[in-house]
């Protein structure tokens, strides 16, 4: 089985372990009033792992579909950087998303009936770890490629020493994710494109490039995907 080690920082390494199955697309937000990391200030990774831990075992236990997405899932992939918040697809339930809070405890922060408009709407709402003030951002896939779809090449990876694998979106998934950002953001944020270029730089032997293709023409991103593979080079 291929293994490949990555670090966030200093401590944080991940591995490519077995295929599993999840994904996420932009969508509205339902924001919470919570107190926030200040910014130029990294998360412990231990932290990190502890709330993605929590998390992970709550969604796991209600049997739901979901992935690590955001950057966290782009440092799996591509190149390493540190992150303060986490970002999380979930095939929530309305009833599975009030349930969310109760399985948390009260450790963390969640809006119950935010939580079940954002399964309505197939937006996000947030999750705040109390003790680290990390924001855990979930989103709940509409149908598509760039919503549930992303589920189906969710890969497990060791992303946290010491923490059993996590579902991760497939390389190709990020990419299309990042690139959506991108073009909705008015295409200037440097941070997304080097994460971009990143991931089709160090996984091009894994990227499924037929799917990542057809796709990104699909979505009106193809033209972005050329100039990310000739930044790649």
């Amino acid at each position: 089985m291929l293994s490949r080690w990555r670090r966030f920082d200093g401590s944080l390494r991940m591995r490519r372990s077995v295929d599993g199955n999840s994904g996420w697309q932009p969508a509205s937000s339902t924001e919470q009033p919570c107190a926030r990391r200040s910014a130029g200030v990294m998360t412990d990774p231990n932290e990190l792992a502890r709330t993605v831990a929590a998390l992970a075992a709550a969604l796991d236990a209600m049997s739901v579909s979901w992935a690590v997405g955001g950057s966290l899932a782009s440092a799996a992939h591509g190149e390493p950087r540190a992150t303060n918040d986490v970002d999380v697809i979930a095939t929530l339930s309305e009833q599975q998303a009030r349930e969310l809070g109760m399985r948390l405890g009260e450790d963390f922060y969640i809006d119950p009936d935010a939580a079940a408009d954002a399964v309505r709407r197939r937006g996000s709402f947030n999750v705040i770890d109390k003790r680290s003030f990390i924001k855990v951002d979930i989103f709940v896939p509409a149908g598509g490629p760039l919503g549930v779809g992303q589920l189906d090449r969710r890969l497990h990876l060791d992303i946290f020493p010491g923490m059993h694998a996590v579902p991760v979106l497939g390389p190709e998934d990020i990419v299309l994710q990042k690139l959506r950002w991108y073009a909705l953001g008015g295409e200037v944020s440097d941070r997304q494109w080097r994460d971009i270029v990143s991931v089709l730089r160090a996984a091009s032997d894994e990227i499924d490039q037929p799917y990542l293709e057809t796709v990104s023409a699909g979505e009106g991103l193809g033209t972005l995907l050329e100039r990310a593979r000739n930044d790649a080079r």
